[in-house]
């Protein structure tokens, strides 16, 4: 009697992936599982678009050059998750972050992202970080561009395809590419406060 999907699911065809993002992990069963948001271009569409790839359903041909950053001691498991009604990646129980440079971060649904990664600096002791690429999704985020001018987005469940950032003396700075339910792009730092976690 419930239903938490929030996006378009469409088949563009053959196209091409200039980059993406992706958090790797497994199944309960042990099964690998990749959890992937990418740009997209494709005959299907008129202009570069982005969004999540289903990993059945999206063969790549050649040879992608990927970039890992990986944390040895954490494992990431698929889990259902009764809150958002989807499968989310978890840190395993028993697993634990025993690296002192490096942290994984989980954001829960309606948390600020901006907020929850200084909360998690803070914990750790770390003042000063750079943050690798991640992804999530967000609930109508407001943006800043380069001339501090605010723009609240509408959207709900927009899919990030890329957070990076910096946190210099405890304060976080994030920006995000994020992708509206049609797959349209908008870019931006998020506004403090101002950039609830949808999944």
């Amino acid at each position: 009697g419930k239903a938490a999907n929030y996006t378009y699911i469409r088949d563009l065809g053959a196209g091409h992936l200039p980059w993406g993002t992706f958090s790797y992990g497994r199944t309960p069963d042990g099964a690998p599982f990749v959890h992937c948001h990418a740009r997209v271009e494709a005959q299907g569409i008129a202009q570069p678009a982005g969004g999540h790839l289903f990993p059945a359903d999206c063969m790549v041909e050649g040879e992608p050059k990927i970039d890992l950053c990986g944390l040895p001691d954490i494992d990431l498991v698929q889990m259902r998750d009764a809150e958002t009604l989807h499968s989310v990646f978890e840190v395993e129980e028993g697993s634990r972050d025993r690296n002192t440079e490096a942290l994984f971060v989980r954001v829960r649904p309606n948390e600020d992202v901006t907020h929850a990664v200084e909360a998690a600096c803070r914990a750790a002791g770390i003042t000063d970080a750079d943050i690798a690429p991640s992804l999530g999704s967000l609930n109508a985020p407001a943006l800043t561009g380069a001339g501090r001018d605010r723009r609240a987005l509408a959207h709900v469940g927009m899919e990030a395809l890329a957070f990076t950032g910096t946190v210099r003396g405890g304060r976080a700075a994030l920006d995000v590419i994020a992708v509206d339910e049609a797959g349209n792009p908008h870019e931006g730092r998020l506004a403090r406060g101002l950039g609830p976690v949808c999944v």
